[in-house]
């Protein structure tokens, strides 16, 4: 009889979780819980899906036939905390011509003295806990600098696929609409000239074209209204509006820093901003705190705040400015004064167009 196996979810076809292209599978249930991590919904020790080993392959062998993937990537969760399952599971990737990469919080010297069948199967190993402390900038889906690469077997011996300094998100919509984000962020792209708005994210695969208004489910925060809320500073702090003191505040509001047309928006009011001393400027969205951090860190300025709505959610429930069947918000912009009172608002629809960046700045200039 086949082991049982308790996954929080899985992609069937993925080419940023890993060299080529892989079936991602993420554990339910971790017993290390370290501090900031990005997958809290998988460290809680309960029953999320669970069914035997051989029927999930099948799905794994599907992917292999319909995507001509070459491996599966296992994440977490805590993978080794399941070790029948995941001796069953990497022992047919194995017998089936599949490479495996497993995401462990454990060491691989503790891994080697108790499951080295385990290790056996597997082809890379990133081991060791997230420390929030040592955020890793430099390498690929890595967490922190403590966590090592470590190729168990010849196949990816002269793969540097994890030392690229590379950010990338993959947005999935599932039969039920409900969306799937992978990878840990975006790509960044030094050069601004090849942004492009075609580039953007199809917002319309999300179920998000036409008509934005049409997506709100509360009554949005418009002209005249006072705003406070909570959210997240990019290095875990909480932010508070309140706490920052300038004439104008401008909030940019994005959907997603790894969507271009987001990042053209954010890297314009950063270099823009600069010519009005009087204002501050707040970029919003629900990117997690380090994902905004890594994307925006080689070009933003001092007086640029990035504020992550992914823990607090408090702007959007706040503003109303949130669609509600995704949970991201949306494209937009507010300018408040000192006393924090709406005095110009511009939600973008289309979704996929930049703001009226011109409408902004003259707003500002008439107010210097």
């Amino acid at each position: 009889m086949s082991n049982l196996i308790n996954f929080n979810r899985f992609v069937s076809f993925t080419t940023i979780e890993g060299p080529g292209k892989r079936f991602a599978l993420w554990m339910q249930g971790c017993i290390i819980n370290c501090k900031g991590c990005s997958n809290q919904e998988m460290i809680p020790l309960i029953n999320r899906n669970v069914m035997e080993v051989s029927d999930l392959f099948k799905a794994i062998r599907d992917a292999k036939e319909r995507f001509q993937i070459e491996g599966i990537t296992i994440l977490g969760g805590e993978p080794f905390i399941q070790p029948r399952a995941l001796l069953e599971l990497v022992t047919l990737c194995q017998t089936n011509n599949l490479t495996v990469i497993v995401f462990s919080g454990f060491l691989y010297e503790l891994l080697l003295e108790k499951h080295p069948a385990i290790l056996s199967k597997i082809d890379i190993l990133i081991d060791g806990p997230f420390i929030i402390e040592k955020l890793d900038k430099k390498r690929r889906l890595i967490g922190s600098t403590n966590q090592r690469v470590i190729k168990l077997s010849n196949v990816y011996q002269n793969n540097d696929y994890f030392e690229q300094n590379i950010i990338e998100a993959e947005f999935t919509v599932t039969k039920n609409n409900s969306m799937i984000i992978n990878g840990d962020g975006a790509h960044l792209i030094n050069n601004e000239e090849k942004i492009r708005k075609e580039e953007a994210i199809k917002m319309g695969s999300f179920k998000l074209d036409g008509d934005v208004f049409s997506h709100f489910t509360q009554d949005i925060i418009k002209v005249g209204d006072k705003l406070e809320f909570k959210g997240t500073n990019a290095d875990m702090s909480d932010f508070y509006l309140s706490d920052v003191k300038t004439q104008y505040k401008v909030i940019s509001v994005i959907p997603s820093i790894d969507a271009s047309v987001c990042y053209t928006q954010t890297v314009e009011f950063n270099k823009n901003m600069k010519d009005y001393p009087n204002a501050r400027l707040i970029t919003v969205s629900r990117d997690l705190p380090f994902v905004q951090e890594r994307c925006c860190e080689s070009f933003r300025n001092e007086a640029h705040f990035l504020v992550s709505d992914y823990n607090y959610r408090d702007f959007g429930t706040k503003t109303g400015l949130v669609f509600t069947a995704l949970q991201i918000l949306p494209r937009a912009v507010l300018i408040l004064n000192q006393d924090n009172i709406v005095k110009y608002l511009e939600i973008v629809n289309p979704i996929g167009n930049e703001p009226n960046y011109q409408a902004i700045y003259d707003f500002l200039d008439s107010r210097k």
